[in-house]
């Protein structure tokens, strides 16, 4: 394959510096930093800080989350503008309910 000049490095991954780079010019453009899922690649990336900030991943908590913080971004807020989607289940006898009824009734809670 390298006598074909086959391109080995099919994927490039931009590096967390490259995404605050670009995360800053979105600050600057737009006025705030949370950046909507369908924002493309960038949107894609701050989604899945906002999920690492939420699970407490530790890399991303000791190296990357201060670097965010450094630049004004709080996730706290980030995270607090995420609406939560409700599904709808239907049940054995063909009621339908969203998630919350069928947590409460999980727990024993029926009201």
């Amino acid at each position: 394959l390298n006598t074909l000049d086959f391109n080995w490095n099919i994927i490039e991954v931009p590096r967390f510096e490259d995404r605050l780079e670009q995360l800053q010019h979105f600050i600057e453009e737009h006025g705030h930093y949370n950046v909507h899922r369908s924002y493309g690649d960038l949107g894609n990336w701050f989604h899945k800080m906002k999920g690492n900030f939420v699970f407490g991943k530790k890399h991303f908590m000791e190296n990357q989350y201060p670097k965010l913080l450094e630049m004004g971004v709080d996730m706290n807020v980030a995270v607090q503008g995420r609406k939560r989607r409700r599904r709808k289940r239907r049940n054995n006898d063909g009621d339908v309910k969203d998630d919350d009824q069928t947590a409460q009734e999980g727990l024993g809670n029926d009201s």
